[in-house]
């Protein structure tokens, strides 16, 4: 029964009731006041059964049975107008009135009135109330009123100005377990209600009274349910339509509040539970807010919904804005899936807080939109399969697109903050990553380390297996459905300075890591080194197949099949026959050095080389810290040490042997003995050194060979040659060699060498561009001879000595690949070694002695 049917319902009521009050007066003309009783009487279509009439200043009537004419003329809603008109004249008219059956149109009323208080049943309602006449107004209480069929009844007043035309009913009513209270007014052909009701269990009771529309019934008595219901105020109009009246969709207005709610929004999904709910009806709009809201035990708070043009024939839209604070699971993800909506990520732990909107046209899924906003909070996600800890970001999306709003995601292996739209439904997107950190390994030894560096595009593609591409470095990335990956990268280049697990000396070339756990890796590629220091007999090295494993902070990487073993772990790189170029690696290592570069290397079996000096060692070894470099070798038991910081320069070398010499030294005039070397200087600038030689011979060079040559062509010194000094080579006793290096020039500030028939003294220069040799030395022989001059008193030790020599000047000129060799007189500072005016002043002590 809706308002507009109990207005009808009321309004026949009062117009059957009006109707029977002229007939009164009519038959009041007919009959004598002294009192008419009838047993029956038929006049047409009107019937009359025990009729009592009589005029008392007032009438009495009493009538058994009243058939009136009704016809099939629909009401005229102007009628109660006109009737409750002439209400006024019962009680001016009537003392009483009792009619115990009146029929019109096939209805069967029962009317009493005595005393301005009136009776009315009929086969529909009962009706019981008082009128009062006050000036133009009719005014009255109803204490009773029900409507069987509906259950519907209802108490209070009414009021009606008949001049004006204006009714007014207020009171309670009570309806299958509702119960309220109304205010009803008429006016100007429009009719304005106000109600209000007490809690209660069950809506459908009231949707039937008001008789609401498909739309209506269906969510506010199916969809929306509740535990407990109440309408806080009700309020609008109808208007008066023809014969009839009419709701104006856009004057309801309805408050209510709902008890532990449940909403079904759409049959395949579970319904949403809450504790409570606001249902608002305002300008044809059904809107609704719910506390503590929640779907499948997840929370939904700050949800709320609303439903569009709810009277009308308009397309009736649903619109719900969801809010989640909860994790993004497989429940969350079916709801926006069932909208037609697929996010790329699901929650394993932590939660998220989500605004979710569906706009949906009801009885139309195609018609359905929904968007959303995603804030994420710390938790693990999978993005796309890929396991990630989230620690912050949005994702946006509609029906087209998702778009990330810088999304912190941590990998483990990889931290970064990504940005970017694409279709979810694509495989492949491309997003805008600002890499916070890519490391492979762990500790402070890692494969690959880089942090903080800049925003790069990154491709991630899941058709197979999810791959992610980073073109700025060259790398791909190919995840496994657990931890594992494998990493390509396809030019080292741009990520070398990150590259931790490589030696340092590769500056390009491609590398593949593989992990099936994230905690074991093994690697492969091969690298390409340009300026490599290391070479073979096939020439320098520039290929470098390499492969190794990862665990922890322990690396290992083999190079050219093992002849080069990278220790990660140590920072240390072992060499196994090779060939070093000394001073490309010294001129590397200047280049770039810094403090914080550190490298070890040992070898064995390598041969080392700088420009002409060449050194074959057993082992050595290479410690760079920075600018400050150690290099230790060894030769058959021989140990040489090479210190250098930036340009200075420390070489010792102590009891070597000729082969380890003439490395240092580029010199191979000398063989056996022992040599001891100390070099210490600036390699830009001024070097000193000192050579000591211990046993041994010189031969074998070009100066020497020319000494001997010219030797043997001088009659008065070839008597004077013997084993000790002859193209057999010069045998040595000891010697010290003194010298000093300016730019491209040796200065040989003094050379002493004594053998076992002569003695060597001199000094020079030698240019290291050309080899320009100028030498002066001066050679004391001749010692056998020296036997019988020497025996001479006085001369004798005056010209050959205690040990009966000779003393020679021989100057050497021309280049190191062909000396010069002239004899020359004796200069004085060459003749200091020989002490020969020592000899002179002690002569007499010789001659007394002797």
């Amino acid at each position: 029964m809706s308002i507009q049917r109990a207005v009808f319902s009321t309004h026949r009521m009062i117009r059957n009731t009006v109707l029977i009050v002229p007939l009164f007066l009519v038959l009041v003309l007919y009959f004598l006041r002294e009192g008419i009783v009838i047993d029956s009487l038929k006049f047409g279509h009107l019937q009359v059964q025990g009729l009592y009439l009589k005029l008392d200043n007032k009438f009495i009537a009493n009538v058994h049975y009243l058939a009136l004419p009704g016809g099939n003329k629909r009401l005229d809603t102007g009628e109660i107008e006109r009737q409750l008109g002439r209400i006024k004249l019962l009680p001016r008219f009537f003392t009483s009135i009792a009619l115990d059956d009146v029929m019109v149109m096939d209805k069967h009323y029962r009317i009493l009135y005595r005393d301005n208080v009136f009776y009315l049943s009929s086969d529909d309602y009962e009706i019981a109330g008082t009128v009062q006449h006050q000036g133009k107004r009719i005014r009255g209480n109803i204490p009773f009123f029900y409507a069987k069929k509906q259950r519907f009844q209802w108490q209070g007043s009414y009021q009606y100005d008949y001049q004006g035309e204006a009714l007014a009913l207020e009171g309670h009513f009570r309806h299958q377990g509702i119960a309220g209270e109304f205010h009803i007014t008429n006016r100007d052909n429009k009719v304005h209600f106000r109600a209000s009701t007490q809690p209660f269990a069950d809506i459908k009771p009231l949707l039937e009274l008001f008789e609401a529309n498909a739309a209506v019934r269906e969510w506010l008595g199916d969809r929306i349910g509740a535990k407990q219901y109440q309408i806080v105020s009700a309020e609008g109009e109808l208007e008066r339509k023809g014969d009839r009246y009419r709701l104006i969709p856009t004057q309801v207005a309805v408050q209510a509040t709902l008890r532990q709610p449940t909403v079904r929004f759409d049959d395949k999904l579970h319904p949403l539970v809450a504790e409570s709910a606001s249902v608002t009806l305002k300008n044809n709009v059904l809107y609704s807010s719910f506390v503590h809201p929640a779907y499948s035990q997840r929370s939904l708070d700050g949800s709320t919904g609303h439903l569009t043009n709810v009277f009308g024939t308009k397309s009736r839209r649903l619109h719900i804005e969801l809010k989640a604070k909860t994790a993004y699971d497989h429940t969350i993800a079916k709801v926006l899936k069932h909208y037609g909506t697929t996010l790329p990520i699901l929650q394993q732990n932590g939660h998220l807080r989500a605004s979710v909107v569906i706009d949906k046209v009801l009885h139309n899924q195609k018609k359905t939109q929904i968007k959303g906003r995603v804030k994420l909070g710390k938790g693990n996600i999978t993005f796309y399969g890929m396991p990630v800890t989230t620690r912050g970001g949005e994702i946006s999306f509609d029906g087209q697109r998702v778009t990330l709003h810088r999304v912190d995601a941590d990998m483990g292996w990889f931290h970064g903050v990504m940005s970017g739209s694409f279709k979810p439904k694509n495989k492949k997107v491309t997003l805008s990553v600002g890499i916070k950190k890519l490391k492979i390994g762990k500790g402070k030894h890692p494969f690959l380390w880089m942090k903080n560096k800049k925003t790069i595009p990154v491709t991630i593609d899941w058709h197979k297996k999810t791959r992610i591409t980073i073109p700025y470095y060259k790398t791909k990335v190919v995840l496994n459905h657990t931890k594992g990956f494998r990493l390509d990268i396809s030019d080292i280049r741009p990520l070398m300075p990150y590259l931790k697990g490589i030696p340092s000396f590769i500056k390009r070339g491609s590398v593949s890591v593989h992990t099936s756990d994230g905690k074991h890796y093994k690697f492969s590629g091969k690298a390409t080194w340009p300026t490599s220091y290391l070479y073979d007999q096939k020439g320098t090295i520039t290929q470098y197949p390499f492969s190794g494993t990862l665990y922890g902070t322990s690396s290992h990487v083999k190079l050219l099949g093992g002849r080069i073993v990278y220790d990660g772990a140590k920072n240390l790189v072992t060499l196994n026959h090779l060939y070093i170029n000394a001073k490309k690696l010294l001129s590397q290592n200047g280049k770039g050095a810094s403090t914080a570069q550190k490298v070890h290397v040992k070898g064995s079996k390598t041969l080392i080389r700088y420009d002409k000096y060449v050194l074959l060692t057993d082992r050595f070894d290479l410690r760079v810290h920075g600018k400050n470099t150690v290099f230790v070798a060894t030769k058959d038991g021989d140990s040489v040490r090479v210190e250098l910081n930036g340009n200075a320069i420390v070489v010792k070398a102590s009891r070597i042997k000729a082969p380890m010499l003439r490395a240092l030294i580029n010199f191979g005039g000398l063989s056996g003995g022992r040599y001891s070397l100390d070099l210490h200087g600036n390699m830009k600038g001024k070097m000193h050194g000192v050579i000591r030689i211990k046993g041994g011979a010189v031969s074998r060079f070009k100066t020497y060979n020319n000494m001997i040559a010219l030797f043997n062509t001088v009659p008065a010194l070839a008597s004077l040659s013997n084993p000790g000094f002859s193209q057999k080579g010069f045998e040595v006793k000891t010697g010290k060699i003194v010298f000093h290096t300016v730019s491209n020039r040796v200065y040989f500030d003094m050379i002493f060498i004594d053998g076992k028939s002569a003695a060597i003294s001199g000094k020079g220069t030698v240019s290291t561009l050309n080899g320009a040799i100028n030498m002066d030395l001066a050679v004391r022989t001749a010692r056998g001879i020296g036997k019988l001059i020497g025996s001479l008193p006085i001369v004798g030790y005056i010209l050959m000595g205690k040990d009966k020599s000779i003393t020679t000047g021989v100057k050497v000129t021309g280049t190191l690949d062909n000396p010069k060799v002239t004899t020359n007189v004796v200069m004085e500072t060459l003749l200091s070694p020989f002490q020969m005016i020592i000899r002179t002043l002690k002569s007499p002590a010789h001659i007394i002695n002797k």
